[in-house]
């Protein structure tokens, strides 16, 4: 019986990664001092990160734009500065490029894992995964590996450490608190034995990769090192911190399972023919597209893929044609795509058509009827992609799932013809959006979007009083009424009580409503974002007839408006 190989994984860490992508894309910065800014909106403009030379003059992450400036300024002496603005998805999107250029070093590529927590506050990944397992005699031994992996990133640019350990936690710390001061004596990458156990209990606490404000809050405590923290009983932290800190140690040492998660390309799906002969013959263009989407879903299917959009492309000899057939829901069906791309054609082959003008315009001589005359465009070339498409998602169905309202598949073939008919632009759904005035309390999208996400979420609705709920119609533009006021008091000091007084009848057109019950005000007034400040008291009124209307009055026109009918 055969030992089972031990993982082997490297890790390659390429400190202040947002300074180094500058750095690579534009040669000039080098040598430079070099700081990028966030806009916070508490806090002003912040420095997210800074070169070597930066930092040397005083400069620090977190500190305001302005204090920095004033300290580039004043340690310049011979050196430029150059401020930038952070671009988040440049940095992720370059280091995604980086991984998928190291491939002949590994098969699995991946990034460090972020907390979502800290992604959504500007952190990015800044270290490079590699599982080595069984690799190392194809270079010689591991160490040869790192080398020509450290070599071929120094090669591109880029100031990299690396380390190999038996688990992604340890290869992580040994990169991040290891690596560099072995790599200044040696001059070679940090390996560790398989099966040797790292120095653990010397490493500071963040190598175990653990949330920034716990760190802080063991640093208060005078908990600094990792064998002070093995001191504490498991209990204790997990009652403080939850089970964070010990799934990280358990990462650490192997007993926890942590793999490497590939990031791979998205998958290519395009298939194009050349024609023997050029044609013009609409069936046979149809027969060819339809041949090549048949091999383009077979090829979805086999990876659990679905298409949200199509592109097609007719090569002719009068210039290229091409369409784009947009999706509901993701598909890999021929049958659920070729009836939209028959109408894409058909509009194709109308609107090359064109009418000739009579060459005749003398009053005396009979006007010619126009005639229609095609155009003889040939295609000799017929391409076929797959611009957007996502994971299938398998659902499996009831039993007695017969009712036609549930039949997604149904909709999704309607939303698609009337979306090739009448234009993605045209088939809309209605979201919710923050804003206190009616109208910009919703937003319309296009339901046929390749850009959008295939499962949306269903907002969950607090139940709220009946009184603070909105109508079920809204009239756009509001009516312009006529409101009669009750009496509230005669005294004429009262004036302030007298502006919000509910009316005691309402004419809409030439019909008057008498009021049974109000309800308000309710205040709403607009951002001064969006020009003139709009400022209105909204009523809810019950007529006589057992309406029930949603009115306001404009408090700077003084006016009644309808807008709205529950």
């Amino acid at each position: 019986m055969t030992t089972p190989t031990k993982s082997r994984i490297l890790c390659a860490w390429l400190p202040n990664w947002p300074i180094q992508r500058l750095i690579v894309d534009r040669p000039e910065l080098r040598r430079q001092q070099v700081v990028t800014f966030k806009r916070d909106s508490r806090r002003g403009q912040m420095i997210t990160a800074a070169s070597p030379l930066a930092k040397r003059n005083g400069v620090c992450i977190g500190m305001p734009l302005s204090e920095a400036k004033s300290l580039l300024r004043r340690g310049s002496g011979q050196h430029n500065f150059h401020v930038l603005e952070q671009n988040l998805n440049q940095d992720v999107a370059a280091i995604e490029s980086l991984c998928q250029s190291l491939e002949n070093f590994s098969p699995i590529v991946g990034l460090e894992t972020i907390d979502p927590l800290d992604f959504k506050l500007g952190k990015r990944p800044g270290a490079l995964l590699l599982d080595v397992t069984g690799l190392g005699h194809l270079f010689g031994d591991e160490t040869e590996l790192a080398r020509s992996l450290v070599k071929h990133l120094r090669n591109a640019g880029f100031h990299i450490f690396t380390a190999i350990a038996d688990t992604v936690g340890a290869a992580w710390a040994a990169a991040h608190y290891l690596a560099a001061p072995f790599f200044k004596e040696h001059h070679q990458p940090l390996v560790v034995a398989p099966g040797e156990s790292m120095a653990l209990d010397s490493l500071p606490v963040e190598a175990l990769r653990i949330d920034e404000t716990v760190v802080d809050t063991l640093d208060q405590l005078g908990i600094r090192r990792v064998e002070q923290l093995l001191r504490l009983s498991r209990n204790d932290l997990a009652m403080r911190f939850g089970n964070a800190i010990h799934r990280r140690i358990d990462q650490f040492t192997g007993t926890l399972a942590e793999p490497v998660i590939a990031q791979r390309p998205p998958a290519d799906f395009n298939a194009q023919q050349l024609l023997e002969y050029p044609t013009r013959h609409r069936e046979t263009i149809e027969v060819v597209i339809e041949r090549l989407v048949a091999g383009l879903c077979r090829e979805m299917r086999s990876q659990q893929q679905g298409a949200l959009q199509w592109n097609i492309l007719l090569s002719c000899n009068t210039g290229p044609i091409d369409f784009t057939v947009s999706l509901f829901q993701p598909t890999a069906t021929v049958e659920q795509i070729m009836p939209l791309v028959q109408m894409q054609l058909e509009s194709v082959f109308q609107r090359s058509q064109r009418f000739n003008q009579p060459t005749n315009s003398t009053s005396s001589a009979p006007v010619k009827k126009k005639r229609r005359k095609l155009v003889r465009f040939e295609v000799n070339e017929i391409q076929v992609a797959v611009t957007s498409h996502v994971v299938m998602a398998q659902q499996q169905r009831n039993l007695f799932d017969e009712n036609p309202r549930l039949d997604k598949q149904a909709l999704s073939h309607l939303v698609n013809r009337l979306a090739g008919r009448l234009g993605t632009e045209n088939v809309v759904y209605p979201t919710m959006q923050s804003g206190a005035q009616p109208e910009y309390s919703y937003r319309l999208k296009p339901l046929v979007d390749a850009r959008r996400k295939t499962k949306r979420l269903t907002p969950k609705l607090k139940p709220n009083s009946h009184k603070f709920s909105r109508p079920v119609r809204l009239l756009k533009p509001p009516l312009m009424i006529e409101a009669k006021l009750k009496t509230i008091s005669a005294d004429p000091d009262q004036s302030s009580r007298q502006l919000h007084r509910p009316p005691a009848v309402l004419t809409i057109g030439k019909t008057d409503y008498r009021v049974l019950d109000a309800w308000g005000p309710e205040r709403i007034e607009t951002g001064w974002w969006r020009g003139p400040t709009v400022c209105r008291d909204y009523w809810r009124i019950t007529v006589h007839t057992g309406q029930q209307f949603w009115v306001y009055r404009d408090l700077r026109g003084n006016r009644w408006w309808l807008h709205g009918e529950f």
